[in-house]
């Protein structure tokens, strides 16, 4: 055999030197000489006999010849295969962090028991490349979901936080897949009251009390308002707000009431009780407002308009009108190279309560009632 034959197969172990997993033996066998190797059945890594899984998850590869892969940052990606070749490649695709990288893909020196030599970039691609062969054809049928609270088909709710996903006491990463759908990274979100174990691999719910959700409606009630059905209904849609899409009512209300009478300050106070569960104050209320802000989340949004009158009414109305065509689309693309934007005019359950702060008071009654 030449020196480059020999040289060869210490470059790509795992695909030149293979054992076959021995029976009721976890990790490879017992007469492996390399600490990396590579179950070509389950198609897991192992380093120094104990699981290493890839930072980086193949979903697949499509027509156009692209490599679609959760990477180590955890947003959906899609790669040619001269980008993944290229001199940022390995970086982009695990996000600088190239330890796994080079304690699978570099030259082991058997006599010697150590690594020797640079990481083997070429040898690297063509497993990520073959990873997303074993994944097969990606064809964008999975729905994507940002942040937000959404139902699962088992009926719990997932609390997407951007960089975190919460679901039955299981703490999940962006780009993991539920049921039907794939939890894509968003911005980050303030953390709801829990407690996590020790490892952050599962969590609990601190849910308020009876006593605390008394304290909102007394709060509430300090607003002068017309009656206590209204108050009512308000602070009802108040706590649907909290859960997102997770409920099967999702009503949109609205606040009529003349200048001064505290609309603003209501808005504040839902702002600091819903926290990451709403979007931003809207005062652009378009439809390319919607898709911009909106896709794909399932936080409330909530509009304030600058004067009142009948246009302004007809504008919310119709604002509420494309919230609710649009709610249940299942829409996926691409934008800006990045996956888990919907494409124009696909707004997925984006919003569950829109508030008009200033404006619908054409047929308000008269003083500082709500």
């Amino acid at each position: 055999m030449s020196r480059n034959d020999q040289e060869d197969n210490f470059d790509w172990l795992v695909q030149l030197d293979y054992a076959e997993p021995e029976e009721g033996r976890d990790g490879p066998p017992a007469s492996w000489p390399y600490p990396s190797w590579f179950n070509r059945k389950s198609g897991e890594w192992y380093y120094k006999g104990k699981p290493d899984p890839c930072p980086v998850k193949a979903l697949g590869h499509n027509e156009a010849g692209e490599y679609i892969f959760v990477t180590a940052l955890r947003p959906v990606r899609r790669f040619s295969a001269s980008a993944l070749h290229g001199g940022g490649g390995p970086n982009d695709l695990f996000g600088g962090k190239l330890e796994w990288a080079w304690r699978h893909f570099r030259r082991w020196d058997v006599d010697a028991g150590k690594f020797v030599g640079g990481l083997k970039k070429q040898q690297l691609m063509g497993a990520m490349i073959d990873a997303c062969d074993r994944a097969g054809y990606y064809g964008n049928a999975t729905p994507y979901r940002s942040i937000g609270i959404w139902r699962e088909a088992d009926g719990e709710p997932v609390i997407h936080l951007g960089d975190m996903i919460l679901h039955a006491g299981r703490v999940l990463e962006p780009g993991d897949q539920l049921g039907d759908h794939r939890y894509v990274m968003g911005d980050r979100r303030a953390l709801p009251a829990l407690e996590f174990s020790q490892d952050g691999k599962t969590y609990e719910l601190k849910p308020g009390t009876v006593i605390d959700c008394q304290k909102v409606v007394a709060r509430i009630g300090e607003w002068n308002w017309l009656d206590e059905e209204g108050r009512d209904l308000f602070v009802g849609g108040l706590f649907c707000d909290m859960l997102g899409d997770a409920l099967h009512w999702k009503p949109h209300r609205f606040i009529r009431a003349m200048p001064g009478a505290g609309k603003s300050t209501l808005l504040k106070y839902m702002q600091a009780l819903l926290g990451s569960a709403a979007h931003p104050v809207q005062r652009n209320f378009t439809r390319a407002r919607l898709e911009q802000k909106f896709s794909n989340t399932a936080c409330a949004a909530r509009r304030a308009a600058a004067a009142g009158g009948a246009v302004v009414r007809q504008k919310a109305i119709g604002a509420a009108r494309l919230l609710r065509a649009s709610n249940g689309r299942k829409d996926s693309g691409k934008r800006d190279g990045r996956e888990g934007l919907s494409p124009p005019h696909a707004i997925t359950s984006p919003a569950r309560a829109m508030t008009d702060a200033c404006g619908l008071m054409c047929n308000s009654p008269p003083g500082r009632r709500l």
